[in-house]
């Protein structure tokens, strides 16, 4: 009876450490996707710093946003639309160009996160939310309603954004103790890697937030959590 108690009670330290290790990996994963929440919501209170509240498309002047995009190459143009998705402009570094119907077919397809959004707008919770787009592209455009219940947002390079925007973040975490990885759930192909080895089991994955196509895996260096937790249990 007390070596099955004894046993019973080791396996019951090691499910506690190993819960212990697997929520400090999970905090790890949350803060990467914070820090690009955040800084995506600096980009778009930019945007919307020149709304001038009276439900027009509040951009008259593409020059205003050249700083912005040449500051951010990851952002590829700044867009606005009315709520019928009947005009819309879109602001490059090039030039404006105005009624683009891609982005209106797009905006279309997805009117009930838009529907959405004004939800939250109305109840004063600016929310940002990644726009659903097809397989191929290589863009990922993230959405928000302005004050002047307009629909605005940027369309970011996906990959640009995780290697310029996030690969610091993973560095600064790292300190050779984790790895990690980004992958495109689409392809399956390798976005970044930070101490990562072909092969290497990962502990968590989370997608971003910012970019639901793309899942990030770390796993601890040297050693797995099983064996971290067998050698606090000697």
């Amino acid at each position: 009876f007390f070596l099955f108690k004894e046993a019973s009670n080791l396996n019951e330290t090691e499910k506690m450490i190993e819960s212990i290790y697997q929520k400090q990996l999970d905090a790890v994963l949350f803060s990467v996707n914070q820090y690009s929440e955040d800084l995506a919501r600096n980009w778009m209170n930019r945007i919307e710093a020149y709304d001038n509240g009276s439900n027009s498309l509040f951009i008259s002047d593409e020059k205003i946003f050249k700083e912005m995009l040449n500051e951010n190459p990851s952002i590829k143009y700044v867009f606005v639309s009315d709520t019928s998705f009947s005009f819309n402009a879109i602001f490059k570094t090039s030039g404006e160009v105005e009624n683009d119907s891609g982005l209106a077919n797009l905006l279309r397809k997805q009117s009930k996160l838009v529907k959405r959004l004004f939800t939250y707008q109305s109840a004063n919770f600016n929310k940002i939310e990644p726009l659903p787009v097809p397989d191929e592209t290589t863009l990922q455009y993230l959405i928000s309603i302005s004050k002047s219940k307009l629909v605005y947002g940027i369309a970011i390079d996906k990959t640009e954004f995780v290697n310029k925007e996030l690969s610091a973040k993973f560095k600064s975490i790292s300190q050779s103790e984790f790895s990690f990885a980004v992958l495109d759930t689409v392809t399956s192909k390798q976005i970044l890697a930070i101490d990562y080895t072909e092969g290497q089991k990962f502990q968590r994955t989370r997608n971003l937030w910012m970019i639901p196509d793309y899942k990030m895996g770390i796993a601890l260096n040297g050693k797995t959590i099983d064996q971290l937790v067998s050698e606090r249990n000697k």
